[in-house]
């Protein structure tokens, strides 16, 4: 009894292989797409950056008033979408409470890449180790030192993923948190 629910773990376990190999790349692509743009918002916060802070001061709302602005690129782009939600007659909390909405969906796409990644990697690390270690013992080293490769290489891939999503993550939340701070400013609140 004990060996079939032994050998029925063992099954499960080594079926969920090519499953965790294949998220862990999906996940990679996934993380690369991200960058891509992390990368667009990072170059255009860079090169607006200056220009909008000079204007901010002068484009604070006095209380009760709406804020009539001209954007241009300076403005960046959260700043700009509540700015324009505030033109449309939208409540000044209600479009910060929106902003903040959309500042946490855009953070928890990075935040599924920084805790998702390590657990595939993990799995892909320790479901090869059991046939690994079975042709250790019946002095099978080819076998070894593949099953060892793909051990070692999803755990890379999972921590790369992890990584580079904690750095993407930690940029964007000092960010959307400056541009949050900044819509409140402007909005007199």
């Amino acid at each position: 009894m004990t060996d079939s629910i032994v050998e029925i773990l063992f099954l499960t376990s080594w079926a969920l292989l090519y499953p965790t190999m294949i998220l862990l790349l999906l996940g990679l692509l996934y993380a690369f797409v991200l960058l891509g743009g992390f990368l667009s918002e990072a170059r255009s916060r860079r090169h607006c950056s200056k220009a909008f802070r000079n204007q901010l001061n002068s484009l604070r709302c006095p209380p009760g008033e709406r804020i009539h602005v001209k954007l241009d690129s300076a403005t960046p782009a959260l700043v700009t979408r509540g700015l324009h939600q505030h033109a449309t007659g939208l409540d000044k909390e209600k479009c910060l409470g929106d902003l903040e909405i959309v500042a946490r969906r855009a953070l928890a796409r990075l935040t599924i890449g920084i805790r998702v990644a390590p657990i595939l990697g993990l799995a892909g690390t320790l479901i090869p180790l059991g046939p690994a270690l079975m042709a250790l013992s019946a002095g099978d080293t080819e076998t070894l030192s593949q099953k060892l490769v793909v051990a070692f290489s999803t755990s890379v891939v999972g921590l790369f993923i992890s990584g580079l999503c904690y750095v993407m993550h930690s940029f964007r939340k000092s960010w959307y948190s400056q541009d949050l701070l900044d819509i409140q400013y402007l909005f007199g609140v």
